[in-house]
């Protein structure tokens, strides 16, 4: 792919309008080869002329602006717990249409309600789908465009990413979901102009991801910054017993430690209300969570440095005062704790997103 064309689609898409004369002086190309490599991305409608702009002493230049719509994409997540999320956006990123439906926990079911959620959200007229990404719980190969490995659903080296894009005939690009909502906190989310930041997420498991100058670490099996399974101390009953991050945060954890604290409840999401109510119990319940998150949050933080720690998942929901909780147990006074942006649709976005950034680096097939 020609490098220059690249360059000026990168700068038509960032800035918004831009005529030819302008792409000329800010690439240092010649006022021809600009002209040649502009027509090209009309061809392919990636973008469109728009009205005149101001002139500077002569003819009044013509406005190039990128066209959103003809680069638009479906986001899926599978990894909510009973749920699986879905989302349309258009090339920019703005999410234009959602979709949600209750699963059950088994491979032909997953399948039949992921594509019935694509097949839903690609029934519109006003942007063309380019592309499916699908962010999932569990251990995904971007070279493979595989999952590799999920402890909590049975979609590990099913050739999912084939089995799509054969069905719905768009290209299909899988990621791991905690990695997906990171990137769209990068990109369209609360963390755009930060390069150096850890993001944290509960649903059915832990997920956490490092992003260092700009980067998601992935590591050698796609794993680098998971927390999930740093040792902690819990109480149960009138004892202290070692356990997991993640099983800390499971309701097999929660709600007997919640029945412990003469609390009646069914559920996290009722757990987390209660919380968020005030509600004394339950406030003592989220803040031994937050200390066993803090505890987790300090071991990484003290390799990586962070500038911010985006929560996202159940922790976004439980609020600014949950993320106080944990404020009072880092180790490092100047990290700044935020709130996602995107909530739980961070991980279908983020996923929507990647499929995005192909296109407009033309590697799509």
């Amino acid at each position: 792919m020609n490098e220059n064309l690249l360059n000026i689609l990168e700068l038509i898409y960032k800035e918004k309008a831009i005529s030819r004369a302008d792409i000329a002086r800010k690439t240092a190309l010649s006022r021809p080869a600009v002209s040649e490599l502009v027509n090209k991305l009309l061809e392919q409608n990636f973008i469109r002329e728009t009205g005149k702009g101001n002139s500077r002493g002569g003819k009044r230049p013509t406005i190039l602006e990128f066209v959103p719509e003809t680069s638009g994409a479906i986001g899926i997540d599978i990894g909510d717990e009973g749920t699986i999320r879905g989302i349309l956006c258009d090339g920019l990123g703005k999410i234009i249409k959602t979709n949600k439906l209750p699963y059950e926990n088994s491979y032909d079911n997953i399948i039949a309600t992921t594509s019935q959620i694509i097949m839903e959200l690609n029934n519109q007229s006003e942007i063309k789908v380019c592309g499916v990404g699908i962010a999932v719980s569990g251990i995904v190969s971007t070279t493979k465009n595989e999952v590799t490995y999920s402890s909590n659903f049975d979609i590990a080296e099913k050739k999912l990413a084939e089995f799509f894009s054969q069905k719905h005939n768009v290209p299909v690009l899988l990621g791991n979901r905690a990695r997906t909502a990171a990137f769209a906190e990068m990109k369209v989310g609360v963390v755009v102009n930060c390069k150096n930041f850890l993001y944290i997420s509960s649903g059915v498991s832990i997920g956490s991801v490092i992003v260092s100058d700009g980067i998601i670490l992935n590591g050698a099996n796609g794993m680098a910054g998971e927390i999930r399974n740093i040792p902690i101390m819990v109480r149960n009953n009138t004892e202290l017993e070692t356990t997991t991050l993640e099983n800390a945060l499971n309701e097999k954890h929660l709600l007997p430690r919640a029945a412990e604290l003469g609390l009646r409840t069914k559920s996290r999401e009722e757990l987390i209300e209660l919380f968020v109510q005030g509600n004394e119990s339950a406030v003592k319940l989220f803040s031994e969570i937050a200390e066993s998150l803090a505890y987790a949050l300090n071991i990484l933080s003290g390799v990586v440095d962070p500038g911010i720690i985006v929560l996202g998942g159940y922790f976004r929901k439980l609020g600014k005062s949950f993320a106080d909780i944990i404020r009072e147990h880092l180790a490092d006074s100047n990290i700044e704790l935020k709130l996602s942006k995107s909530g739980r649709e961070a991980g279908a976005l983020g996923a929507a997103l990647n499929i995005i950034i192909h296109r407009l680096n033309f590697e799509l097939n």
